[in-house]
């Protein structure tokens, strides 16, 4: 097993399951692969919203707290001597995940 995919939201369960994602990639010796996909609001309510959601501050907000998030996950992989990559999407999270596992082995 070379890469396992960790979804991530910054939420309690979400902390819970990248817990168990790193430790399965230390006994596996995989990489992890850390993502967090930033739901694009604009698309599921209207045009009057997807201009504020491209222009406004929530977009930029929802960016830094993904990076957060993922910073915070990376420096838990490192700490366990983990290879880890750290990736941001806009999409809706299924897809996004999807779309990433592509890519992964779990």
């Amino acid at each position: 097993m070379k890469k396992i995919l960790i979804p991530i939201d910054g939420s309690v369960c979400s902390d819970q399951a990248m817990q168990q994602g790193l430790g399965l990639a230390q006994r596996l010796g995989a990489q992890v692969v850390l993502l967090h996909v930033i739901e694009d609001l604009g698309q599921q309510f209207s045009p009057v919203l997807e201009t504020y959601w491209l222009e406004s501050t929530l977009e930029r907000e929802l960016t830094e707290r993904a990076q957060e998030v993922l910073q915070g996950g990376a420096q838990q992989a490192q700490q366990l001597g983990l290879s880890v990559q750290t990736l941001t999407q806009h999409n809706r999270a299924s897809a996004g995940i999807l779309q990433e596992a592509q890519g992964c082995d779990l």
